[in-house]
């Protein structure tokens, strides 16, 4: 299990610019809805999903 996938090297930006937007622990956006909706259409798939991940949570 000692396999972790590195870091990238902008990892403290990323999650900087995550706290910063304050999306974590909202409702739904109906925005993104569209985005998945569309995604979801496009590839023909049953679902698609975007997933905001932070230290303790995806």
């Amino acid at each position: 299990m000692g396999n972790a996938a590195k870091l990238p090297d902008n990892e403290n930006q990323r999650m900087a610019t995550l706290r910063d937007l304050q999306i974590l622990d909202t409702p739904g956006e109906e925005s993104f809805d569209v985005l998945t909706r569309f995604a979801a259409d496009i590839f023909r798939t049953e679902i698609a999903l975007v997933s905001l991940v932070d230290e303790k949570r995806q």
